[in-house]
């Protein structure tokens, strides 16, 4: 009877550890994914900061805030798609590292031309207040 339960128990404290204890793939992924919400959080506060900064700034204007705003314009427009690109070059960079190292790089390349593509999505929905003069 005591060589049953220890069985169990042993059993059961086995799957118990190794359910709290997280695989190579889930480690990697949590790791791509808080990199790519940190550069991408970064990213939104660069673009909330500047619109911020513009609306005090053109406290004045009537028409609208890009006809007179001034260098923070262009921190919104160039901002936020700049901190993306470095982010996705930066997430290549460790799927190259996880490459080299036998690791699951596809995780990291997934979240390079993520950041890519937010960034491309960004840059061409911002490109239309360069135009507005």
């Amino acid at each position: 009877m005591g060589a049953l339960l220890f069985s169990v128990t042993a059993r059961v404290a086995n799957r118990v550890t190794s359910d709290m204890m997280t695989s190579g793939a889930d480690l990697t992924f949590r790791r791509a994914a808080t990199y790519t919400a940190a550069v991408m959080g970064g990213a939104i506060v660069v673009a909330l900061l500047s619109v911020a900064w513009m609306s005090i700034g053109s406290g004045d204007c009537a028409e609208s805030m890009m006809e007179c705003a001034g260098g923070e314009k262009y921190v919104l427009v160039f901002g936020p798609p700049a901190l993306l690109l470095l982010g996705g070059v930066g997430a290549f960079v460790q799927t190259y590292r996880v490459w080299r190292a036998g690791g699951r790089w596809p995780i990291w390349q997934g979240a390079g031309w993520m950041l890519f593509v937010f960034m491309l999505i960004y840059a061409s929905l911002s490109a239309g207040a360069l135009t507005e003069v």
